[in-house]
């Protein structure tokens, strides 16, 4: 098989979450863990698409920061319609961990994550969605 080399560049805190994550999974080398993110990210665009109602769970973890609990409340407002609940729990003394329960159509889903995943200070999530069938 013929092989692509290629160099790419990242911030100092991203490539520390990198180094650990391929450790924890037990690669050798980096190459394979990209490889391996790269092939799970094209088989995600694979997926079928979801149209109409959906239930979905949007799970982030966010560091307290200024007013940042304030901030995530305000944008979770605009959507009180579409969550039907809400759970956190405090990781240590900056960190939590909160999961938004939706249920609305995929493109406000997709609209509050982006709203909440948007938001500096939240350092990670993902939206899980299923189709409300």
């Amino acid at each position: 098989m013929a092989v692509k080399r290629f160099s790419i560049s990242i911030e100092d805190e991203l490539a520390k979450r990198f180094e650990d994550y391929f450790a924890e999974r037990g690669f050798k080398k980096r190459s394979e863990a990209i490889r391996e993110m790269i092939e799970k990210a094209i088989e995600d665009e694979k997926k079928p698409v979801i149209v109409g109602r959906v239930v979905a769970a949007l799970s982030f973890i966010f560091d307290h920061g200024k007013h940042l609990n304030y901030k995530l409340v305000h944008e979770q407002h605009r959507f009180a319609e579409e969550i039907v609940g809400i759970t956190q729990t405090h990781l240590d003394e900056n960190r939590s961990f909160e999961v938004i329960m939706i249920r609305s159509s995929i493109d406000r889903a997709r609209e509050l994550a982006g709203r909440i995943l948007g938001t500096r200070g939240v350092v990670a999530g993902e939206l899980t969605v299923y189709a409300d069938e």
